[in-house]
């Protein structure tokens, strides 16, 4: 594993995120390393919902089919791998110009009912990710919810979020159109 590297804050030191450490150990690596290991242990979730009038079968169908996210997820038009619990996957992150296959981790995978997947640099930006549907009367409850981890989300914090949520917002209005389109095809 290569590793990341920051300078320590009021240092030259540079130290590594990671399995390799690159400097001798010495006050200001201790004080990094002891905001890295808070930074695991704090834990930033932003979490947005969408009610589709259609069956969790159907939200399901266009979760699944990854092949077809580029036509309705603006920030994730991809994702890749055999869907079940424990199975390596890729997904699709929209990056300005630029998208970019990120190995992930299909966490949960329960059909109909969740879908999660894991992935990113420990310690650095790590982040569980996926959607729980919810049945209900009218249709579906889609909870879309992401748990971030590691040192950029301890310094951002709330900052995430706003930088975030029009950007989740547009994934929920993409799933609630392509829903629309699915259900009308079957």
């Amino acid at each position: 594993m290569a590793a990341i590297l920051a300078a320590a804050p009021e240092s030259d030191v540079l130290v590594g995120f990671g399995e390799e450490m690159l400097s001798e150990p010495g006050t200001a690596e201790q004080a990094l390393l002891g905001r890295v290991d808070r930074a695991e242990a704090s834990m930033t979730t932003l979490q947005t919902s969408v009610h589709i009038p259609h069956p969790p079968e159907v939200v399901w169908s266009v979760l699944t089919a990854g092949a077809d996210w580029q036509h309705w997820n603006p920030t994730q038009p991809g994702l890749r791998g055999t869907i079940e619990e424990g199975a390596s996957g890729r997904i699709a992150l929209r990056l300005a110009r630029w998208t970019l296959w990120a190995p992930i981790t299909f966490q949960r995978v329960s059909p109909g009912r969740a879908l999660f997947w894991q992935g990113g640099v420990r310690h650095l930006l790590y982040a569980v990710h996926g959607f729980e549907l919810r049945s209900d009367d009218a249709g579906t409850q889609v909870m879309h919810i992401e748990h971030f981890t590691g040192v950029i989300p301890a310094l951002l914090g709330a900052l995430l979020g706003r930088m975030l949520a029009p950007m989740y917002q547009a994934t929920n209005d993409g799933l609630l159109a392509r829903a629309a389109v699915v259900a009308a095809q079957r």
